[in-house]
């Protein structure tokens, strides 16, 4: 049975794809890079369930998206909000 995103996940899903479309990175791709930095699972966690993912790993999906610590800070400060 499939859940229902919840509004933290949704946001962090749409912030994530556009570093991904920027840098013309796919799933698959995004998957293999973060394997290499951490653990495989997490990532798919993401593609599957993004609000699950505790934030020390975005901060790993953030350095393999190189995502600026600018745009970071932004997106982690609104997903605590949330």
């Amino acid at each position: 049975m499939k859940r229902n995103k919840t509004k933290k996940g949704i946001f962090l899903e749409s912030e994530l794809s556009k570093y991904m479309i920027l840098q013309r990175i796919t799933s698959k791709e995004a998957l293999r890079m973060h394997t290499t930095i951490g653990s495989s699972t997490t990532m798919l966690k993401y593609f599957a369930d993004p609000e699950r993912i505790p934030l020390g790993n975005i901060k790993e999906i953030f350095s393999a998206l190189k995502v600026p610590q600018e745009e970071q800070i932004k997106i982690v400060s609104t997903l605590i909000e949330k």
